[in-house]
């Protein structure tokens, strides 16, 4: 499972709470986080408070972390790159 989520969050989204929840339903064998590179900056939630929660939630369940360099322009979403990225991660 691929999980990426965190890129557009703000402040006032319980990031951590969310994600707990979230990953404590996955059955998966093996599970992948997307580490957003951005986020928007009207939010008001640093995207290193978002890739610390994703990395502390990851080595709770030896989870393994995709960072992505290839972006499209908005600086959050992968690029065609990205997705590349990201295939190759979970070969």
């Amino acid at each position: 499972m691929i999980i990426s989520l965190g890129s557009n969050d703000h402040k006032h989204i319980k990031t951590q709470v969310e994600l707990e929840k979230l990953r404590e339903k996955v059955k998966a064998n093996r599970v992948y986080w997307v580490l957003p590179a951005g986020n928007l900056p009207a939010g008001g939630l640093s995207i290193i408070e978002v890739q610390l929660i994703i990395k502390m939630i990851a080595a709770v369940y030896g989870d393994q972390i995709i960072p992505i360099q290839g972006l499209q322009k908005d600086g959050i979403h992968p690029s065609w790159e990205g997705y590349k990225q990201i295939a190759k991660a979970i070969k």
